[in-house]
């Protein structure tokens, strides 16, 4: 009863993290009763099931990350992933691409490829580095995607979701890394065969962001304006955290346009938001690109 209690508060406070001045009374008041809400949580891990962790796990994740605790945070989801190696692929892959997004708030596109490559791994994914089968791999994800609908079941919604978030992270990391044309739009379609499958207009947005930074389509201003007036009608479906998540990927497609007054207006939005809502990392390396262009 205690348990069910402090994490019903917990997930109902956390609700109001990202409405306007209350935001920071919220977590004020969170922050007194952390110690509290951890002791619950951790005795609900011994009993609940995954979708009754589910919404509190979400709550205290996004706690620990705007108290800047992200070392906490990360012993979370290990203690999650730790206490659960029976629990669904579906869930795990949820896991997993939760514990990544928390590496990658303490250091970049360096080490959250582990958890990302699990995430993968769990969907049966392998992703071919051989030009050829690169290529017949690209041409296999296109043909699915474009007949691909939801999945009935919203946990695997999710599972597709957290499936095409962490492609794209294993994609910025090979790119950095010089991998070849083949290779990165295999990651690509595969991307976009778990975005329509998972139905999330963030997941589709991670996707449709990346085309506009593709030399065919910058080379057609029919569909960059096509691409970029489906972008703007889906923001209004996402949260703050993903809608300066977009902003800061149209400043990179433009950076590859030329267009500079519009990559430092994107990448300026995306950086307050992302202070704001204390992703530091990434607010940093806005205005980092900004001083470089």
């Amino acid at each position: 009863v205690f348990a069910h209690a402090a994490l019903a508060r917990l997930v109902a406070a956390c609700a109001q993290l990202n409405r306007g001045p209350q935001a920071a009374a919220v977590l004020e008041t969170l922050h007194r009763e952390i110690a509290t809400v951890a002791s619950a949580f951790e005795m609900a891990l011994h009993w609940a099931s995954p979708d009754e962790i589910q919404p509190p796990l979400l709550a205290l994740q996004n706690v620990y990350h705007r108290l800047g605790w992200h070392h906490a945070a990360n012993r979370l989801m290990e203690s999650v992933l730790a206490r659960h190696p029976q629990a669904s692929p579906a869930w795990r892959m949820i896991w997993h691409h939760m514990a990544s997004e928390v590496v990658h708030s303490q250091h970049g596109y360096f080490r959250n490829n582990d958890h990302c490559a699990a995430a993968v791994a769990l969907a049966g994914i392998a992703l071919p580095r051989g030009t050829v089968r690169a290529w017949l791999a690209t041409l296999s994800n296109m043909a699915q995607a474009l007949l691909a609908r939801p999945a009935r079941d919203p946990v695997q919604r999710l599972a597709q979701r957290s499936l095409a978030h962490s492609l794209h992270s294993l994609l910025t990391q090979r790119f950095v890394n010089g991998a070849s044309v083949a290779e990165l739009m295999g990651y690509l379609t595969a991307s976009a065969l778990a975005a329509q499958r998972s139905g999330m207009a963030d997941a589709r947005l991670a996707f449709m962001t990346r085309l506009l930074s593709l030399e065919p389509v910058r080379r057609r201003p029919r569909l960059n304006s096509l691409l970029l007036r489906r972008i703007r009608a889906q923001l209004k479906d996402v949260d703050p955290v993903r809608e300066a998540a977009v902003d800061r990927a149209l400043g990179h497609a433009m950076i590859s346009a030329g267009r500079w007054d519009e990559v430092e207006a994107h990448f300026r939005r995306a950086a307050a938001t992302l202070a704001a809502l204390g992703y530091g990392y990434d607010a940093q390396e806005c205005q980092m690109q900004i001083s470089t262009m």
